[in-house]
Parts: C-alpha cells; structure tokens; sequence
C-alpha cells in the first residue's frame, strides 16, 4: 500500500518577506531560526521545508548569500581591511569570513580585491 503524501510546506508571501527582512537586517549578531520561526508562529522544521519550497534554497543558504554579498559591496573600497568587513557582515573573525566566502565565491576575499584592483574579473 502507498503512503500518503504528505503535505507540502508553504508559506504565504508575507512570511517569506518577513523572514528575508529578518535575516537581511544589518544586525551585528546573527539571526537564529528559532525567532524567525517563533515570529512565523511555526516550528523551525516548518519554516525550513516551506522557506526550501518557496526559494529553492535553505534559509542559511539564503542568509549566507546575503552576507556575502553584502562583504562583496565593502571589498569594492579598498581601504576597508578585511577584518572590518568580516565583522560589519557577522562573520565571527577574518578566518570564518575568508571560509565563508571562499566557500560561496571559489576564492579568497583578499584575492578577489585583487583581482578588482587588476581590473580583471572578481570571480575565480
């Protein structure tokens, strides 16, 4: 005999744009699930299915994205060290960023500064 189905997490567009604010905001510590998933009056599996449904992507995909392109904004000034920008995106330290980004881009924010600087392609 067949399982049911079961059903699909949705979330209505409301939820989705309230969660992308939450976790998009400039907040120095980073966002927890477990509030986004409260203020949605939802468990954080919930959340997490319907957030995957609606964009594709997992909310700490999503989130992580953001904060690399946010770093990717303040690598463009060149007088920002490294350290500044790991911290103003959330990142715990230059080390966690440089994991982070290098993860998400395929090289080092450092080398990717460079590369803008030798007016070549940022990207790998």
């Amino acid at each position: 005999m067949p399982q049911p189905r079961r059903p699909r997490a949705q979330l209505a567009p409301w939820q989705i744009r309230l969660a992308c604010e939450m976790m998009d905001s400039n907040r120095p510590e980073r966002v927890m699930l477990t509030e986004i998933a409260d203020r949605l009056d939802m468990s954080v599996n919930h959340f997490i299915r319907g957030f995957r449904e609606a964009e594709g992507i997992s909310p700490y995909k999503w989130y992580m994205q953001r904060r690399i392109a946010r770093a990717m904004k303040l690598l463009h000034d060149g007088a920002v060290p490294l350290s500044k920008v790991a911290t103003a995106c959330g990142f715990a330290d230059q080390s966690h960023f440089t994991k982070a980004f290098t993860r998400v881009i395929g090289i080092s924010p450092g080398r990717w500064r460079r590369n803008l600087k030798k007016g070549g392609a940022p990207v790998a």
